[in-house]
Order: C-alpha cells, then structure tokens, then sequence
C-alpha cells in the first residue's frame, strides 16, 4: 500500500478481527491487522525520514516533547490525535491525521470533530485548542525543516522561527 492517498490512521478494534488501524483513504476506509507503531515506522520510511532522529530535531528547535506533529515531508505533516483510552497495556490510543487533510474543527464538549478533504468527521479525545496549537506546531515545523535559512528564536515559552 503506498502512503501518499492515505489521509489517516487510527487504531480501532474490530470484533472478532482484533486490534488493528482503520485507513482512511480518499478512496474509502479499510482495516488491517498493524500496529500504530509499524505504521509510523514504514510512513517514515517511505519519506526517508529517520523518526528518532526527527523527533530529536523537534525536542531540540521547538522544546516539545511529546505527541507532537511529525514533517516528513512537504506533503505530509502528521498530528497525533488520541481516538480511545486504552484498554490494556500496549493498546494504541493515538492515530494521526493528515495535517493537509484537515478542513475544519468543530467543538463538541471536551472533545473535537475534524472533518478531513474526503467529508468524513473523526471524533477525537482532544480538546479544539490542543488540536489547533498541534497545527500551529506543525506549521512552525515546515518553516523550520523545509527552509533552510530559518532561525530559532525562543524567549522562555515562546518560540518564534525567523524567516
């Protein structure tokens, strides 16, 4: 499966199949049986991104930690997005969207409703503003990592990226 339609990964469980990622596609949605964690690996892979190294980049330019977006290219931006509590240890809870996907947010008590390009809603276990400061975030890392000439400038808890 190549990863350049693909708009979305979320773990879900499926009865009588098990844990597994729902694609989201702008052809349609399908299961497999995959870890969260196999996913990001081969999306990575397929942009030739080491994620280590990456989420290293992030810590160290942006002062964040976890959960953030992760720039793989410049089509490709992934917000990590919680989508379930775990049940057991080692059940995956975050999927990731598509920045680009991404169309509108909508509120809806404590949680949020990202509607993605192909229409469809994903309820998410995230407040809007954490989801709108995750884009910010990926934002900023687009200007960091896909312009060369970008500077760092951060002040306590503000950072700001000089062009």
């Amino acid at each position: 499966m190549g990863y350049d339609n693909v708009l979305a990964a979320l773990p879900i469980y499926q009865e009588g199949k098990g844990n597994g990622v729902l694609w989201i596609t702008e052809e349609g949605e399908y299961f497999e049986k995959i870890r969260m964690r196999t996913v990001l690996s081969r999306w990575a892979r397929k942009y030739c991104i080491d994620l280590l190294y990456r989420k290293r980049q992030i810590k160290e330019a942006l002062g964040h930690k976890k959960n953030m977006p992760i720039l793989l290219g410049e089509d490709c931006c992934l917000i990590q997005v919680l989508v379930r509590h775990a049940k057991v240890k080692g059940d995956a809870a975050y999927g990731f969207i598509r920045d680009e996907a991404i169309i509108k947010l909508k509120e809806k008590g404590k949680h949020t409703i990202i509607t993605i390009s192909t229409g469809r809603q994903i309820e998410v276990l995230m407040k809007k503003n954490t989801v709108e400061d995750y884009r910010r975030i990926a934002n900023l890392e687009r200007k960091l990592f896909l312009n060369g000439n970008a500077k760092i400038l951060r002040e306590g808890n503000i950072t700001t990226i000089i062009e």
